[in-house]
């Protein structure tokens, strides 16, 4: 039972410094945290974590979502390819954060992600290649908020 309470403790004690980051950087900052949670579950490292870690990285995960979909940047870019904020997915803003982080870490050239971001089935197909998205988003490109 104190493992239980000690664990939760570092993991929002990690979940507050990344909040605190992601407000400072509003321009990367979610989509750093998205990248993040996609790629761990990529890798399996959610897999040996108990339920109750699962839900609170769950919850972390679609805040995240949330929070970047209020973003100004997001919406800024919403309007230039006009499109309304309330069309967008929660599919798509998770897929456009992790393609936006591979090509700022340098995974991905400029023209790869460009092509990735209208080539949707391919992308998702590299990424998962790339263990940057779990094997799930294979399946009719379904994101949803929880990890596996």
């Amino acid at each position: 039972m104190f493992k239980k309470y000690m664990d939760l403790a570092k993991i929002n004690k990690i979940i507050a410094k990344q909040r605190k980051l992601a407000e400072q950087y509003p321009a990367t900052g979610y989509t750093a945290i998205i990248s993040a949670i996609c790629e761990n579950e990529a890798k399996g490292t959610f897999k040996s974590y108990p339920a109750y870690t699962h839900k609170v990285i769950n919850n972390f995960f679609a805040e995240a979502v949330a929070k970047l979909r209020q973003n100004k940047i997001w919406q800024e870019r919403c309007n230039k390819h006009n499109v309304r904020l309330a069309d967008v997915s929660n599919d798509s803003i998770i897929y456009i954060a992790v393609l936006s982080q591979a090509w700022l870490s340098g995974d991905l050239t400029e023209q790869e992600a460009e092509a990735y971001e209208r080539d949707i089935d391919n992308g998702i197909k590299v990424l998962v290649n790339m263990k940057l998205l779990p094997e799930r988003c294979l399946n009719d490109c379904e994101f949803d908020m929880r990890v596996a």
